[in-house]
């Protein structure tokens, strides 16, 4: 028979060794929700990316086409103008189409700073995004001096929404960082290798495009 007192250790043992078990799974638990918790705002955060790139791309289409239009056919818009009250309304209408390119182009602008707690500086993501930064700013002094958009042919029309695809496609699919690094300028080195990329991007795109 067991002595009472062997029986009080017994239960003392396996009262603290429960406890202990208990504390054990509380931590792993704990840590599991966190490093669940950051995977799912992650993927909340990769999720607002696209629709903000999907945003831009559909805020961008609008003014630059209607643009296109306004220089190709100026008197579509206006028929019953004289020629300079036709080239003031035409002044006009640019005005506002280049006010909302700019804005929309102010909405891509601000995407850079999302990538990086994604991505890091991830050279392939950045050298995208500054070939298509590229493009819009071509785009946009090409409606300051009025200048047509035309794509040379049709097979370059819609280069431009083919490397937001690839652009987008390649955020869909990255790996993300598991350190971010600071909000800081990129090293120079990488930054450099950023924009060598890019320009190799954008001449596959518009190597034939005065874009």
């Amino acid at each position: 028979m067991f002595s009472s007192e062997m029986m009080n250790s017994a239960f003392w043992q396996g009262l603290w060794s429960g406890v202990f078990e208990l504390i054990t799974l509380s931590i792993v638990a704990f840590f599991v929700n966190i490093i669940y918790q950051r995977k799912q705002d992650l993927a909340r955060a990769r999720r607002d990316l696209i629709d903000e790139i999907d945003d831009f791309s559909n805020s961008f289409y609008h003014p630059r086409k209607t643009y296109q239009s306004l220089i190709e056919e100026p008197a579509k818009f206006s028929s019953l103008l004289d020629e300079k009250e036709l080239k003031f309304q035409q002044y006009t209408a640019i005005q506002k189409l280049l006010y909302e390119i700019t804005e929309s182009i102010g909405r891509f602008r601000a995407i850079q700073v999302k990538i990086v707690p994604l991505f890091g500086y991830d050279i392939e993501l950045f050298a995208y995004y500054l070939a298509i930064w590229k493009y819009l700013k071509q785009i946009r002094k090409k409606m300051e001096n009025q200048e047509s958009l035309q794509a040379k042919s049709p097979e370059q029309k819609d280069l431009f929404y083919k490397m937001i695809d690839e652009f987008r496609y390649r955020i869909l699919t990255k790996s993300l960082t598991k350190h971010a690094p600071p909000m800081i300028y990129p090293p120079a080195d990488i930054l450099a290798e950023m924009q060598r990329q890019s320009e190799i991007i954008y001449q596959q795109y518009f190597k034939d495009e005065q874009a």
